[in-house]
């Protein structure tokens, strides 16, 4: 069977050379590489824009590339001449959406050819607009009068997946319906280009629901008479549809492949002996909406506050990420990025580190996992994991221990551990069993694969 496998968003990197600073860049890859050597029967072709060669990236035979150096150049010189109308002409011009056009139909003759051979889709969410193609607009406030003129980006790297998800699904709707994953609660599905609305929920690392609008291209199917219940006509060409999505562990798959540590509790107290107290990666974020949380407290979920008051007063030996030079001069600190292949030898190198709200977020991160993974100790913040899908899973004293309250709670903890062994091998071999049990039991991985071979 083939299936298709992408990003919405962004081109794909196999290896780590490829890979930015911020983070989850590893995540598709390395699903990709797992669920090819679980699966070898099947075929897994890469759709999202990548340059690499998977077999010299070590991926099994059964991974190909869609975009193969050939294709590439020839899509280089087909939409070419197409960017250089765009480049010369305003947003509202007829000539800047002809240029588009053009631009789809360059990737379209590259993947709307796989329509018929697929048996599934597996697609992960990046960022991406209400519009990623020539729609027909919902108002005339957007590019030329009666359609909408998306965003480079946008058309580039999520239009033409969105087309080949809708000609799939055109095939079958109900039986032919694409599994998407969401690493980033905020890249939630916006995209109005597609057509058919997900019946499965959207496998994910927070449990919520979100709306989203459909484009009917001229389709009058009714939504009130089949599987499509829950839809309803929101404009004369467009349905709007309840989306699910379904916490599934997702967030521990960037582990898979990465060059772990040995068990802490092969090392025990030599560990902790040679280990400074404290250290964080930490990304400058900002707030997000976000699902359900306590707005009263929006300001300080930011990263900034949280890093000036929880953080700093710890003195921390590193703080790594990427932030801005305004907000490192704010704070006083400077913050420098790490390369992949030095992060866990750096996590290592720390008794305890902190994990936090992303954009003001309650959901699971990969944080936490690699921080078991690197035997350090890893409190969080009380609006992190707000569903307890990560420390909930912990025995109940090492939850309440890694779940500060207030910054003074988290302070005196740290300063515990800095002359307390014990306590800390019982955490870090806590964590560890926890990492053991999620890693060998691979939850969203057997998602996927239901979902596959059903």
């Amino acid at each position: 069977m083939l299936y298709a496998y992408g990003k919405v968003g962004r081109s794909i990197a196999l290896t780590s050379g490829g890979w930015g600073v911020v983070g989850g860049d590893s995540e598709p890859p390395r699903l990709l590489n797992s669920l090819a050597r679980r699966n070898p029967d099947d075929t897994f072709v890469i759709v999202s824009t990548c340059r690499d060669d998977p077999r010299a990236c070590g991926f099994p035979a059964n991974v190909v590339n869609a975009w193969t150096p050939e294709r590439l150049n020839w899509y280089r010189d087909a939409v070419r001449p197409h960017q250089e109308v765009m480049r010369r002409v305003g947003k509202t011009d007829t000539a800047m959406l002809d240029a588009i056009r053009g631009i789809e139909s360059a990737i379209d003759t590259l993947l709307l050819p796989l329509t018929e051979k697929l048996s599934g889709v597996i697609m992960w969410m990046g960022q991406h607009g209400t519009a990623n193609g020539v729609l027909p607009a919902v108002t005339n406030r957007s590019g030329t009068p009666g359609f909408t003129r998306p965003y480079d980006s946008f058309v580039f790297y999520g239009g033409g997946i969105f087309r080949l998800i809708n000609a799939w699904r055109d095939l079958d709707p109900v039986k032919n319906e694409e599994t998407w994953l969401i690493a980033d609660a905020r890249n939630h599905l916006k995209a109005r280009d597609i057509k058919w609305p997900p019946l499965r929920p959207v496998l994910g690392q927070f449990n919520f629901t979100r709306y989203l609008h459909h484009e009917r291209f001229g389709d009058v199917t009714d939504p009130n008479n089949n599987e499509w219940f829950l839809s309803k006509w929101k404009t004369d060409h467009t349905w709007l549809s309840p989306v699910r999505y379904e916490y599934s562990g997702l967030e521990a798959c960037s582990l898979l492949g990465a060059r772990l540590p040995p068990s802490p509790a092969s090392v025990m107290f030599n560990t902790w002996v040679g280990r400074k107290s404290f250290g964080i990666f930490i990304n400058e974020a900002g707030f997000h909406a976000g699902q359900g949380r306590d707005q009263e407290m929006s300001g300080r979920l930011q990263r900034a506050p949280i890093v000036q008051e929880w953080v700093l007063p710890l003195e921390p030996s590193f703080i790594h990420g990427k932030w801005t030079t305004a907000s490192q001069e704010k704070l006083g600190i400077t913050v420098t990025t790490a390369p992949w292949e030095d992060y866990y030898d750096i996590l290592a190198s720390v008794r305890c580190t902190f994990t936090t709200p992303s954009s003001g977020s309650g959901w699971a991160t990969t944080k936490p996992w690699e921080a078991f993974a690197a035997g350090t100790v890893c409190f969080r913040h009380p609006a992190y994991d707000t569903q307890d899908h990560i420390y909930g899973r912990l025995p109940q004293w090492a939850k309440e221990w890694l779940s500060p309250p207030t910054k003074e709670h988290l302070w005196a903890r740290v300063h515990t551990l800095n002359k307390d062994p014990t306590t800390w091998v019982s955490l870090v071999n806590a964590q560890y069993e926890l990492l053991s049990d999620t890693l060998r039991d691979r939850q969203w991985l057997k998602l996927i694969e239901e979902r596959m071979h059903q």
